[in-house]
């Protein structure tokens, strides 16, 4: 048996959640000379990224299939899960179905069945990777096996700088980040949220009421799209806005003072990394199950009405020390992660 053969390692992301993720364990594994690590990258997201400094290789359908052909050159996957985008799970089953270890690192803590959904089957690595209690637990209710899941931490939160939470700007900077949301099935409690149009529509008329001279207002661009939407332009229209595209986040949200959206996990990062969030939601308080509310990192919104309080009305405190009390597994994901599948390849 070809030992350089058994000990390569594939590492796939199939958008920006993913590679963010995914990133930390591509870097531990490649500074371990024992592995021959590739990380496979979306090409869609080539542009937000720093190309320079790493060895991606970025696939297409092709590269995919080119991919498929050589499966049992590799020792182990590791795959994250989007419930939209199934390339990761179709090479994820190939593993699986030739007796290859893989391994799921969840990025977020809603829809676990859901994302390892490829038709009507659910397909289930070796081991899921999961950043917290709370996620654990909800895998759990969502149908997956305790067997298969692990609580390690978040590598991608672990590399973010906790900052402090507070207006720092006289003239307001505001960020709205597009997010579509495509991953809630027709009976999901979120099927029925907000549209990001009837958001904009709302932000935009309490814009108008103030003096251009109090705030400056960033629209930013889903990666998954290439413009802005018609209709949501000819709201954008309606006052003087900026649009933001090709910036990665960490560069969208620098001089911003409040983020606006829905339920991304880019209000959590925007939230730790000292940013006021605010999630509005069309859902009673009681179903609502976004962590970023929950752990008190974003504001919930849940009447469209209440909208102009949180942008201009009410007066922000520092909350570093609530962002210092989060505890993902003592911070050391990267290392958990690595260690256990070590151990796997070990026995």
């Amino acid at each position: 048996m070809n030992k350089e053969i058994k000990n390569k390692v594939l590492i796939i992301a199939a958008d920006m959640g993913a590679y963010h993720f995914l990133l930390p364990i591509f870097k531990k594994f490649k500074k371990d000379k024992s592995f021959d690590t590739q990380f496979y990258v979306n090409q869609v997201i080539k542009k937000f990224i720093e190309t320079k400094k790493n060895n991606f290789i970025f696939y297409d359908d092709k590269k995919l299939l080119e991919l498929k052909k050589k499966i049992n050159d590799y020792r182990f996957g590791i795959f994250t899960s989007n419930a939209k985008k199934k390339d990761e799970i179709r090479l994820m089953q190939y593993f699986i179905k030739n007796k290859i270890l893989a391994y799921s690192l969840s990025d977020n803590w809603t829809n676990f069945k859901d994302r390892f959904k490829l038709g009507p089957k659910i397909i289930i690595p070796n081991k899921i990777f999961v950043i917290d209690r709370i996620a654990y637990q909800r895998a759990i209710k969502d149908g997956l096996n305790k067997k298969n899941i692990y609580i390690t931490g978040s590598p991608y939160i672990d590399s973010i700088r906790i900052k402090s939470q507070f207006l720092k700007n006289k003239k307001l900077n505001i960020l709205f980040i597009s997010e579509p949301l495509v991953n809630y099935p027709k009976n999901n409690i979120y099927s029925n949220n907000y549209t990001e149009l009837e958001i904009i529509k709302r932000i935009i008329f309490e814009l108008k009421k103030q003096d251009l001279k109090n705030y400056n207002f960033y629209y930013k661009i889903h990666p998954n799209f290439k413009s802005i939407n018609n209709r949501i332009m000819k709201e954008l229209s309606k006052i003087s806005y900026n649009t933001i595209q090709k910036n990665s986040f960490a560069e969208s949200i620098k001089n911003k003072d409040i983020v606006i959206g829905m339920k991304s996990f880019a209000l959590i990062e925007a939230g730790i990394k000292g940013k006021v969030c605010l999630s509005i939601q069309n859902i009673d308080q009681k179903n609502d199950n976004f962590i970023g509310n929950q752990l008190k990192i974003s504001y919930p919104i849940y009447k469209l009405d209440n909208i102009n309080y949180f942008l201009f009305k009410k007066k922000y405190s520092n909350n570093l020390s609530n962002l210092k009390r989060l505890k993902f597994e003592n911070h050391n994901a990267t290392n958990n992660i690595y260690n256990f599948i070590i151990r796997d390849i070990k026995c």
